[in-house]
């Protein structure tokens, strides 16, 4: 079986003046993630020890995966492409970083407004982790 061809992507990054260890520590915990994501996860349930989220694109199996003393993480949602995302040390801050791979399926325009989503939710985790210091 051949791979699929490869699809195209796009990178959205934000600086949060917060510690490193706290932002990734933060962000591999995947039952906050409904306080940021908030146009992806509409609501969130565990069941059987595992978490489900509702989405735009219905209730998806969710979790994140990772190395976190790397800043190298997954998140996994469903049979989506997985979202990868790197935080990189910045002062005494960091830079977050999500890489937003297009589904086959998907138009030019729900790329572009999930790209634009992405960036309206780095704009709330950056406010929230500066904030809740």
């Amino acid at each position: 079986m051949n791979p699929a061809p490869p699809t195209p992507a796009t990178t959205v990054t934000t600086t949060i003046d917060t510690p490193y260890e706290r932002c990734v520590a933060f962000l591999a915990n995947a039952r906050e993630h409904h306080r940021w994501a908030t146009s992806f996860i509409a609501s969130q349930r565990e069941l059987d020890g595992r978490l489900w989220v509702s989405t735009p694109l219905g209730e998806l199996l969710y979790r994140v995966e990772g190395d976190q003393e790397r800043g190298l993480l997954q998140i996994l949602a469903g049979d989506l492409p997985p979202f990868e995302v790197r935080v990189v040390p910045n002062g005494r801050g960091c830079d977050v970083q999500f890489l937003l791979r297009r589904r086959p399926d998907q138009e030019d325009d729900t790329f572009a407004q999930d790209r634009a989503n992405l960036r309206d939710e780095l704009d709330l985790l950056r406010r929230l982790l500066e904030g809740d210091r």
